[in-house]
């Protein structure tokens, strides 16, 4: 995804989504740093950092915490309340130093203006006029001097900077008040077709590639002059170089200038060329959109088709939980959201959002929200979770008896007609989902419905998909609460058998995880701890460190409850390491638990000290 390689996935690489493929490439782009930083001193600069992603943010926090030496240089406007969490831990790090920076005085001013324009010093009148005007600010210091010397009140020659024969003679210069009217004031004396250029690029974003700018410049005939318009616009300081091959780029010097460029430009006039460049990335890249699905959604909307524009939305919502870029799938669901206020979209299509906005909420940890979004989803699908405790039993009495009728008649099950079948694995991935929120909520009751709910809807749809294995490897943990032992023994089966058809390491390490604990809670440790080691070692491979903690957490209680207290103590510090390493608090205090209780039991009660305050 970040360079341009052909490698394909492997099986192992396919098996990565979410918080797994962030932490591999995490740890990939970090382990590349840290190669380079040991061989001679490494700077590491980001400009702009308040338009990074979510999944950006961490990758900065994860180098910034295990890349040495290294200087971490990020430059961003103040960020105020709406900060990252991210940005709050790097401030927080004891190497980090804050600069803020403060407005300019009047003579420095003065002297980054003469700078910009390449010369030693300003005429005094000019140097006047923009410590009057300026006030400070810098990139409004940069667009008088170039207003003025666009407008002939000065002139730059041979590296000196004199006033112009109509200054001399005392002539006025009239300049806008705003650096908004002083950017349109430069873009006016601009030639049409410069213009022209000017305003195209500003449509397809604050860079842009000259091959695009080609491609969708509406004037046929002035297509060759493009280049020439280019080098223009840079020699003005408006737009700058940023790749010279094998195609040339280039970006807006400040997105100010690219918005009020955009600006002038009539409504109708924008959206075509937003369609048109839609249209563009759509044919050019139609054999793979999956990384240009946030960009086709933004020029859809521009250009008024909101049906492409959702269709977009969805898809870079489901690509960014992929990538555990959960921010980025509530803040596009939301746009879906409002797009389709108009207009609602069908039932089915309202569900998946609300199951995305969910899985992104959960792996936010912010289980009140995503148990509202899933609940959402399985009520618009027709299958509402029930308020009170008399609607929650009935419902697991129904839900009993249709796993009942599954068991009893396998042969009447087969694959659910396609609407039909993509509506009953919505709802079964919902109450999939909502499974470990209502368990670390103790909700026993919605634990149960969720459980039956998630198995009987992911039989009815047919077929073989993944909650459907991770639906049984759940109900071998109800059997073990009931007890169960019977059903148990048969959920298990069911759930390796359809783990091992499946073949990915995600769907077998977590039926390993509720086989292994229905296992313990039958007292069959050695056939639990068997489970428990499969599934470290599973998750080892795939670098799921979340899974291979809650494995590890399991085996710590039961070499304990075996009497094996060093192993027991040893885990616990393992599992400690892993999950501060991630910033993961609940494994963390499971590691911490693990080592007070095979302490005590020990009697070693002069080891408990340490973790009780880490517990605190």
């Amino acid at each position: 995804s970040l360079l341009p390689l052909e490698l394909p996935d492997t099986a192992l690489t396919q098996d990565m989504s979410g918080e797994v493929r962030a932490a591999n490439t995490q740890h990939l782009i970090a382990g590349l740093l840290q190669l380079r930083a040991v061989q001679r001193p490494l700077v590491v600069v980001i400009e702009d950092v308040h338009w990074l992603d979510s999944a950006s943010w961490a990758l900065c926090l994860r180098v910034a915490q295990q890349v040495r030496p290294l200087l971490l240089v990020l430059a961003t406007r103040p960020l105020g309340e709406h900060a990252p969490a991210e940005y709050r831990q790097l401030l927080q790090m004891p190497s980090t130093q804050l600069l803020r920076l403060e407005v300019m005085s009047p003579e420095e001013s003065v002297e980054l203006v003469a700078r910009r324009l390449g010369v030693d010093s300003l005429p005094e009148p000019a140097a006047a006029l923009i410590r009057q005007r300026a006030e400070g600010h810098p990139f409004f210091s940069e667009e008088l001097g170039y207003a003025l010397r666009d407008a002939g009140w000065i002139l730059v020659e041979d590296g000196a900077c004199r006033m112009s024969p109509a200054a001399q003679q005392g002539g006025a210069v009239d300049l806008p008040d705003t650096v908004e009217g002083l950017i349109m004031s430069r873009i006016d004396r601009l030639t049409p077709q410069q213009q022209l250029t000017l305003k195209v690029a500003s449509v397809i974003g604050r860079a842009f590639a000259a091959a695009v700018l080609k491609a969708v410049y509406p004037l046929a005939q002035d297509r060759g002059e493009i280049i020439d318009h280019l080098e223009t616009l840079e020699s003005l300081d408006l737009t700058r170089q940023d790749e010279p091959e094998p195609e040339p780029a280039y970006f807006f010097k400040h997105v100010i200038t690219q918005e009020v460029a955009y600006d002038l430009m009539l409504n109708s006039q924008r959206q075509q060329l937003h369609a048109v460049l839609a249209e563009w990335y759509e044919r050019n890249y139609r054999q793979d959109l999956s990384l240009h699905h946030p960009l086709l959604a933004h020029h859809w909307k521009r250009a008024g088709n909101a049906s492409k524009a959702l269709q977009h939305l969805e898809l870079a919502a489901e690509q960014a939980l992929r990538n555990h870029a959960n921010e980025e799938v509530l803040r596009f669901l939301h746009e879906a959201r409002a797009l389709a206020a108009a207009t609602p979209a069908e039932p089915l299509r309202q569900a998946r959002w609300e199951r995305l906005m969910g899985e992104a909420e959960r792996a936010l940890g912010h289980a009140p929200e995503a148990r509202t979004h899933l609940e959402a989803a399985i009520a618009l699908l027709g299958w509402p979770m029930p308020a009170s405790g008399p609607g929650i039993a009935w419902k697991i009495i129904r839900e009993s008896l249709r796993q009942l009728w599954h068991r009893l008649h396998p042969g009447g099950l087969r694959v659910a007609p396609p609407a039909q079948r993509e509506r009953l694995l919505e709802a079964a991935i919902a109450y999939e989902r909502l499974v470990l929120i209502y368990y670390f909520q103790a909700d026993v009751g919605r634990l149960s419905c969720a459980t039956l709910g998630a198995a009987n809807r992911a039989e009815q749809a047919g077929g073989l998909h993944p909650v459907l294995p991770m639906s049984y490897g759940s109900l071998t943990t109800m059997a073990a609460a009931i007890p169960w032992t019977a059903q148990g023994r048969h959920y298990s089966r069911q759930a390796l058998d359809g783990a091992a058809r499946l073949a990915q390491t995600p769907v077998t390490t977590w039926c390993l995880i509720t086989i292994g604990t229905f296992e313990a809670g039958n007292g069959w440790w050695s056939e639990a701890e068997a489970r428990h080691r499969q599934g470290m070692e599973l998750a080892e491979r795939l670098g799921d460190r979340r899974r291979w903690e809650e494995h590890a957490g399991s085996l710590g209680a039961i070499t304990e409850i075996l009497g094996r207290m060093p192993e027991a103590i040893d885990l616990g510090q393992r599992i400690e390491d892993s999950a501060s390493r991630r910033g993961d608090a609940q494994t963390h205090g499971w590691g911490i638990a693990c080592r007070l209780r095979a302490a005590y039991a020990a009697g070693r009660l002069e080891e408990m000290a340490e973790p009780l305050r880490a517990a605190q």
